[in-house]
């Protein structure tokens, strides 16, 4: 339904002799409610692998590759300058606290018949 939540429940504290209620209050998790998922042919070269998105909640990349990818924020990939280097075979998800809403790119050691299997969350 798209609308926001909160947990509100009371408990006793022991304070200045006495117990008193207390209320605590939990806020909205980082939902999301669409999943897009892409595949991203295996290349020797610096492709994107998710542009940039301000309603992004998560992403997950999955090399299913037999080389090496290498993911970077931060202009093309390359296999010195990127952030996270998946082996193959190997998962990744953005991290939930704070979920880079900006272009990845990726790029592998050699090209090959692999890909990158990318869900996007919003």
């Amino acid at each position: 339904t798209g609308g926001s939540w909160a947990t509100v429940s009371t408990f006793d504290e022991w304070v200045q002799g006495e117990f008193a209620p207390v209320q605590t209050a939990t806020a909205a998790p980082n939902t999301a409610t669409v999943a897009v998922q892409s595949n991203i042919a295996q290349n020797a070269a610096s492709v994107a692998a998710l542009a940039a998105n301000v309603i992004r909640r998560g992403a997950s990349f999955w090399n299913d590759a037999a080389a090496i990818a290498y993911l970077s924020y931060i202009g093309a990939a390359s296999l010195v300058n990127y952030k996270v280097q998946l082996a193959a075979g190997a998962y990744f998800e953005l991290e939930p606290q704070a979920v880079w809403t900006g272009l990845v790119n990726v790029i592998w050691a050699a090209a090959g018949a692999g890909a990158l299997r990318v869900t996007e969350l919003t």
